[in-house]
């Protein structure tokens, strides 16, 4: 039997878990007392003072809780589907999770198309997403590649429309370059409406430090 790894959630389950009755609001990680929060189906409690660097834990597990989230929905699919359950239909996994079909089925695509084994450790699953178009034996490599050079998701997404270009004339997947990081920047930048006035500002990636000049519309 496989094993679908379910873990508890906060981050994207957060919206849907704020319509169960207040009765349901246990605790689903951590508790009270040295580690100062815990997390419930309708948030996060704090209770004492928190350093930075505690911060900074709480954070990072919302990420992995949150990350493992949309693998966990798609295991979850994908091993009811396999198994054959009545609940696995998407009419129904819609009513049991509050996410949409979209949702749902994108999480089962990814799962389908990565399993366990084939996860890249130290990328998400945004990243994993963003692989989708390539062809499957190209997918982890790819990944493995994400990683060692530091590639947001958006560069992986970039690499991808270079691939295929590559692929259309015959080239390897050797021929193509690394995605230029200003470019991910740019091409994740928000596009700001017209007529409205601009100023400079700078901008800083939180992951890789990178630096680069925006304008943006100036606050009426």
């Amino acid at each position: 039997m496989r094993s679908i790894g379910l873990a508890p959630h906060v981050g994207d389950l957060a919206r849907k878990l704020a319509a169960v009755p207040s009765a349901a609001a246990a605790p689903l990680a951590a508790t009270d007392g040295a580690d100062g929060y815990r997390l419930t189906a309708r948030g996060l409690v704090v209770s004492r003072d928190l350093s930075n660097a505690e911060f900074e834990q709480i954070g990072t597990r919302l990420g992995q809780i949150a990350n493992a989230t949309n693998w966990s929905i798609g295991d979850w699919i994908v091993y009811g589907e396999r198994a054959a359950l009545v609940s696995a239909k998407y009419g129904r996994a819609q009513e049991i999770t509050g996410f949409t079909y979209a949702v749902l089925s994108q999480a089962a695509r990814v799962a389908e198309a990565f399993p366990m084994d084939m996860r890249v450790a130290g990328l998400s699953w945004t990243h994993h997403r963003a692989a989708l178009p390539l062809p499957s034996g190209e997918r982890v490599p790819v990944l493995h590649r994400a990683l060692g050079e530091h590639w947001t998701a958006t560069m992986v997404s970039l690499f991808i429309d270079e691939r295929q270009r590559a692929m259309a004339v015959g080239l390897p997947l050797a021929s193509v370059p690394s995605p230029p990081r200003e470019a991910a920047h740019r091409a994740g930048r928000t596009l700001w409406r017209a007529n409205k006035p601009r100023r400079r500002k700078i901008r800083v990636c939180p992951k890789c430090g990178h630096r680069w000049e925006v304008q943006t519309t100036a606050r009426s």
